[in-house]
């Protein structure tokens, strides 16, 4: 009654409840904020695993050289093979074209090998999780345990994803929320699965033992099915390779009898050439 009576006259009235609601998720997203500037998932960089501002300066470092050897190396190969002045510069301007597309090349390739790491390294995490959580632990200290058991010289990119979501949670994000944003940002559908998943069956509580250990089953199927799936294009990927490798044998086994055939008709004179064949 007192909401409408102020609404009669004018008045944005506001419960209590509201205030406390609007405060939480500002907090929240403070929170979220706070944690996520360290870290950028949003461009080609951070789709490779180059999260942190450090690592992503070391490799924009060795990436412009790529170009910059490319075009020297190209520029030097015009000076010596080529005969006019514009040589040196059109090939450099070939060979920063090439290092610029090598080095484009080489972040997709990175960007394919962090998937691939997160898709191996997933269910071994989900095992030590699953393994943390049958010793009694909740799933916040279990995913502590985990984090901080792993190698910080050799970390996998799920073990820093989950330090990534544990930190989110201890500045004040919640579990799901945080679980949800970090799987947002990786285009990795296992990883999406395993983290919607895991925010689901805390969410709801009770037993976390059996869910956890469908969930690390299921990331088992699908590594597995993954590496079958590879076997499988192997031959097919092998079919060209083989054939321009068999195509090489047969030119390399038929150009010495051709050769000594050319040599010996270069040799021979017009009269032998008749006498030949009037003798056949």
């Amino acid at each position: 009654m007192r909401a409408i009576f102020n609404y009669l006259l004018g008045f944005n009235y506001r419960s209590a409840q509201d205030v406390l609601t609007d405060l939480g998720a500002e907090s929240e997203a403070k929170s979220r904020k706070r944690s996520n500037e360290k870290y950028i998932f949003e461009d080609e960089l951070g789709k490779a695993g180059l999260i942190e501002d450090g690592e992503r300066r070391r490799y924009l470092s060795i990436s412009r050289f790529v170009p910059i050897i490319a075009a020297l190396f190209c520029a030097l190969i015009g000076f010596f093979a080529g005969k006019q002045a514009a040589s040196p510069v059109f090939g450099g301007v070939i060979g920063l074209a090439l290092g610029f597309l090598i080095s484009k090349q080489m972040l997709r390739a990175k960007q394919a090998r962090y998937v691939r790491d997160i898709e191996f390294a997933l269910p071994l995490i989900m095992e030590r999780l699953v393994m943390a959580v049958q010793a009694g632990l909740d799933i916040l200290p279990a995913l502590n345990t985990v984090v901080k058991s792993a190698d910080p010289r050799h970390i996998d990119p799920v073990t820093r994803l989950l330090g990534i979501v544990f930190q989110m949670s201890e500045a004040g994000v919640g579990f799901e929320q945080s679980l949800r944003h970090v799987a947002g940002k990786i285009e990795c559908s296992a990883l999406r699965h395993t983290f919607v998943h895991l925010a689901l069956a805390q969410k709801e509580g009770g037993e976390l033992i059996m869910p956890l250990r469908e969930l690390s089953d299921s990331t088992q199927l699908y590594f597995q099915e993954s590496v079958e799936e590879e076997i499988a294009k192997m031959p097919v990927k092998a079919t060209l390779p083989l054939l321009l490798t068999f195509t090489g044998l047969v030119i390399c086994f038929i150009t010495t009898p051709i050769l000594q055939v050319t040599t010996m008709l270069q040799k021979a004179t017009p009269g032998q050439i008749q006498g030949v064949q009037h003798g056949e």
